[in-house]
């Protein structure tokens, strides 16, 4: 009976706390009748194992981002010849044989080696002459922590409008070595229902988190290394990182004076990615009750060589949720799953942009 091999991809677990990612992959083989047998032999069982294998690296590269996976497409025959490359350990989940249709299913759950398939489909920094990678690029996240919120509601009779409004309130104590800043930010909402309004107003203080910032920005450069980029800056390192922090408590943003005092102190930085990281309320996971808290970053990619600072990308915000046995456990998983995402996303909207 003529063997016939069905390539089916399944479904992903991703880990986004490591490196590695875990998937699972199916393998259905079409064996065929023994003289004295009607199961399949050894040789069709290592096939079909192999085949399973080729479909986790399939339910790996379903995960990439478009531009790498049309990268991986370019290449997939090489993948699929040889997916033992990628698996770093895998276990056998299912084992079933259906007598009647001669299909042999194996069933495996595999650690892919994340970094390795990123490396050989040339999903890495790029080229020594690509735009980038000529030019020193610097990092520079705010991370803020709500401190505070409050909510209120007022209830107007025979009022007949329909308003936004928008007030924000922000300070900073102590000298520029302080780094304790606060911030806070109303946001207020008028809606007419027949003849009353109801007023609601929500405020929030922020403060900002140098134990963060260093959580994950260690987390962020661990992902760029891992994918070949190696001269990033770390914004810490500079003076600037105070003003900038500064900015981004006064007005959410960096002013063109900071930057121009950045350029000063580092001339041949060409590009920066700045932006914050946002830790949410401290809850506790609906289903299992754990811990929980979410971390959201908001990143921007900047041309500065000239006058004024262009945007090259502006990411759209990721936010991810950490659980764990406390809080201090589900900070750290929501902000290595944060870094990583962020870090993916900037390297595939720069490539976008032929930038890499």
């Amino acid at each position: 009976m003529k063997k016939i091999i069905s390539i089916l991809t399944l479904f992903l677990i991703t880990l986004n706390m490591f490196a590695d990612v875990q998937v699972v992959g199916k393998g259905d083989y079409n064996y065929s009748d023994k003289i004295f047998s009607n199961k399949p032999d050894e040789n069709e069982r290592v096939l079909a194992i192999q085949l399973a294998k080729s479909n986790a690296v399939l339910a790996f590269a379903n995960t990439l981002p478009d531009a790498s996976r049309k990268l991986f497409e370019e290449k997939r025959a090489q993948f699929l010849s040889n997916p033992d490359r990628y698996i770093i350990r895998h276990n056998i989940a299912k084992d079933e044989l259906k007598k009647d249709a001669r299909i042999y299913t194996i069933v495996i759950e595999a650690v892919i080696d994340d970094a390795k398939i990123r490396n050989d489909i040339g999903d890495s920094y790029g080229s020594k002459d690509s735009t980038m990678a000529k030019n020193d690029i610097g990092i520079f996240i705010v991370a803020r922590e709500v401190s505070q919120s409050q909510a209120f509601k007022e209830k107007n009779i025979n009022v007949k409008q329909k308003q936004n409004e928008n007030s924000e309130s922000r300070k900073v104590e102590g000298d520029e070595s302080n780094l304790n800043s606060e911030e806070s930010s109303s946001t207020t909402e008028i809606e007419t229902t027949g003849g009353s309004t109801i007023r609601k107003s929500d405020e929030l203080e922020y403060k900002i988190d140098t134990t963060t910032r260093n959580e994950f920005m260690a987390n962020l450069m661990d992902v760029f290394t891992e994918n070949g980029i190696n001269n990033l800056l770390r914004g810490d390192d500079f003076d600037t990182m105070k003003l900038i922090e500064k900015d981004f408590i006064t007005d959410n943003t960096t002013n063109n004076k900071t930057i121009s005092e950045l350029k000063e102190e580092e001339p041949e930085m060409k590009y920066i990615i700045i932006g914050t990281v946002d830790m949410g309320a401290k809850g506790s996971h609906p289903s299992t009750g754990q811990p929980s808290v979410s971390a959201t970053v908001s990143i921007s990619i900047c041309d500065i060589t000239g006058k004024r600072r262009k945007t090259v990308v502006e990411l759209r915000p990721i936010t991810r949720m950490g659980t764990g046995a406390d809080q201090a456990l589900a900070k750290k998983q929501a902000l290595t799953a944060c870094a990583k995402g962020a870090a993916l996303e900037i390297i595939d909207k720069l490539r976008g942009k032929g930038l890499l």
